[in-house]
């Protein structure tokens, strides 16, 4: 599998890199820590750009995740388990995902883009629960910024060692997430306290 990804990145460059995040996002089993950090290292050779391997991965996992969020929304579970199944997709890990979205609501969307098996999946309990779709959308982009932008820099620093990715950034996806969240909803609790305490015939 991954000399297989590794070719076709090498050979397809950002589109095989935009396609394939399509393609993880609805619940292919297609890993994003393989994909990115090996088009990072690709860029570090100076064969693809690393803003370049950013965009193309943010745009296709933000594609497939409201992909993955229509069909949920408009076709509910059979469309999930009954042609899912022939692409790959794992009940098991839905049924996962639709926990770990029912315990944290909308976050779900956000912190799962950190998680193994929970973001190839989270788009559809969001879109089973007919989450608010520009809300989806954002948690969902600002997500894949962060997670695709770190797996694509670390590529492109390790370069020929980018498979080290994975083995290092595994245990610590989960804390990274929560921590860029924390710090996110702690930024939007400051603003909101900051603009009321600000008088209001002061100037912007």
């Amino acid at each position: 599998m991954t000399a297989s990804l590794e070719h076709l990145v090498a050979t397809g460059g950002l589109l095989v890199v935009f396609l394939t995040m399509i393609l993880e996002s609805c619940g292919i089993p297609i890993s994003a820590e393989i994909v990115a950090p090996l088009a990072g290292a690709l860029a570090a050779q100076g064969r693809l750009s690393l803003a370049g391997v950013i965009v193309a991965a943010t745009l296709g996992n933000v594609v497939g995740s409201l992909l993955a969020y229509w069909l949920a929304f408009r076709f509910g579970r059979p469309i999930i388990l009954g042609p899912g199944r022939r692409v790959g997709l794992d009940e098991r890990h839905l049924r996962l995902a639709e926990r770990f979205f029912a315990r944290f609501a909308g976050w779900a969307v956000f912190v799962g883009r950190f998680l193994p098996v929970v973001r190839t999946y989270i788009s559809f309990p969001a879109g089973l629960a007919r989450m608010h779709l520009a809300w989806f959308t954002s948690l969902t982009t600002i997500g894949c910024v962060i997670w695709l932008g770190a797996l694509s820099y670390a590529g492109y620093r390790l370069g020929e060692h980018w498979q080290d990715v994975e083995h290092a950034l595994g245990p610590l996806t989960l804390p990274f997430g929560i921590l860029v969240l924390a710090v996110i909803v702690g930024a939007y609790i400051w603003g909101r306290r900051w603009m009321d305490r600000r008088p209001a015939d002061e100037p912007l």
